[in-house]
């Protein structure tokens, strides 16, 4: 196993790009949702359109519910972590325990 290691320009891209699909997730959401409410509301769909319009809804406001919260969310949690890299990348190898145990392999 080769020793790895980003360089903080290339984590800051990652991080940046990271935070645009943050807000692009959370914009997304909050917009599903809109149209969800609305279709259920004026009652747009009916037969066969509305049970397959209806699932595939679904399946894209529980997609996006799960990945655009802020807060424990798996975007929001890369970037901090990201972050947390960028913060301290000198020491991020020395002292991250799981790394040392990989390169003791």
């Amino acid at each position: 196993m080769s020793d790895f290691k980003g360089t903080e320009e290339a984590i800051s891209t990652i991080k940046e790009t990271l935070d645009t699909i943050q807000i692009k997730l959370e914009d997304t959401y909050t917009r599903i949702l809109a149209v969800q409410q609305t279709l259920e509301d004026n009652k747009i769909w009916a037969g066969e359109s509305q049970l397959v319009g209806t699932a595939f809804l679904d399946l894209v406001v529980q997609y996006h519910g799960q990945l655009a919260p802020e807060k424990d969310g798996p975007v929001s949690m890369a970037s901090e972590a990201l972050q947390a890299y960028l913060d301290d990348a000198e020491s991020f190898y020395t002292g991250w325990s799981k790394h040392m145990d990989l390169m003791g392999i």
